[in-house]
């Protein structure tokens, strides 16, 4: 009977997380997604975690030229991306989907939104005014299905490198706990999707997953160029006094199980 009451409980969370998303997602974004030719729920479930990692600061930065500064990504650039990109409706749901789910498992987006850029080509020929783009529409340079193999692998790779810095006592906020180092969101986004963002580049160049020690390599050298501009230098030292070659080749292990 308690495992049943559980059971139902666990449940009733789901829905309820499921809901609050769906109640939140913006109409516009809603709408342009819906006519991308995606599902209502689909679109509610995309458009609302698109707005989360808005609001969280965690879509990615571009520099807009007009205004002299990096801004963030905002969800109605990142949906008017797919919308331009010929496909189907479920190629584009398929790498959608992967961006929101990351949202969701309180993960920064930041490298799968640069990697579907990448992806999807081209879209524009700049003006030089990168907030407005303009000029005419280009082929893109790679297909979807490729899109999304390289933006599922490396969503695997921030679960697995979010479980490591976990592992070594790297936490997010967590005080008062022995031998625990915490970090405001931002700085431990920014270990997690460079650390990710090393291993991918890795991984696609061809190296070998079974190659802890270069994979050491690519990170450590990822991590000291950001050092002090990006990357706060403490954090860089932390991780790099804490994790390993073995630690990195079981993290990828796992991303590609």
């Amino acid at each position: 009977m308690n495992e049943r009451k559980s059971t139902v409980f666990c449940l009733v969370i789901v829905l309820l997380t499921g809901w609050a998303f769906a109640q939140t997602a913006p109409s516009d974004i809603f709408d342009a997604l819906r006519g991308m030719g995606l599902s209502a729920a689909s679109a509610n479930r995309i458009a609302a975690a698109l707005q989360a990692g808005y609001d969280q600061g965690r879509l990615g930065d571009y520099y807009d030229f007009r205004r002299g500064e990096s801004v963030q990504y905002s969800p109605e650039m990142i949906v008017e991306w797919f919308m331009i990109k010929k496909g189907s409706a479920e190629e584009k749901e398929s790498v959608l989907i992967l961006i929101a789910q990351t949202i969701e498992d309180d993960l920064s987006p930041d490298i799968l939104i640069d990697k579907a850029k990448q992806g999807l080509g081209p879209i524009y020929e700049q003006t030089g005014d990168t907030s407005s783009p303009g000029g005419s529409v280009t082929q893109p340079s790679y297909p979807f299905f490729r899109i999304r193999q390289e933006i599922s692998v490396r969503r695997d790779l921030l679960v697995e490198v979010r479980a490591l810095l976990y592992s070594k006592g790297i936490f997010v906020s967590e005080e008062g706990r022995a031998g625990v180092s915490s970090l405001p969101t931002k700085r431990f986004d920014l270990l997690v999707n460079n650390i990710a963002a090393a291993l991918g580049d890795f991984l696609e160049a061809g190296g070998s997953p079974l190659d802890g020690y270069l994979m050491e390599e690519e990170v450590h050298s990822r991590l000291v160029n950001l050092k002090g501009s990006v990357i706060v230098a403490e954090d860089v030292d932390l991780v790099l006094g804490r994790i390993g070659a073995a630690d990195l080749t079981g993290a990828v292990r796992k991303a590609l199980e």
